[in-house]
């Protein structure tokens, strides 16, 4: 809902959202990246509601990962476990053009992550 909000408020300027949630009593951070796509349309017949969702964008959510606190020392980015890997947000959706020669997207690494 939180990221549908954002693609609306913004009348769908805003192309990539950035979701995080602190799970205090787990010692948990989720993120979420969510992106608007559009539904390919479906073989056979279409009924209007259909129709129209199909030419809608619907908020998706690309990626998703977690970040435990594995019980160590607090301060210590080992003591942190990344899942999903490396988080990854496209140039284009940022900034809305196209990278430049020496641009391109931004990788926030697992190990950034931790720290």
């Amino acid at each position: 809902m939180d990221a549908k909000w954002w693609f609306s408020a913004s009348d769908h300027q805003v192309k990539i959202v950035l979701l995080a949630k602190l799970v205090r009593h787990r010692r948990r951070i989720i993120l979420e990246k969510w992106v608007e796509t559009v539904q390919a349309p479906r073989p056979g017949p279409v009924t209007r509601a259909a129709a129209h969702l199909a030419n809608t964008p619907q908020p998706h959510c690309a990626q998703e990962m977690t970040i435990n606190w594995a019980g160590n020392t607090p301060n210590l980015p080992a003591s942190y476990v990344v899942t999903s890997g490396d988080l990854q947000l496209d140039f284009d959706l940022l900034f809305l053009r196209p990278p430049g020669p020496t641009e391109g997207d931004i990788l926030i690494t697992v190990p950034r992550l931790q720290l």
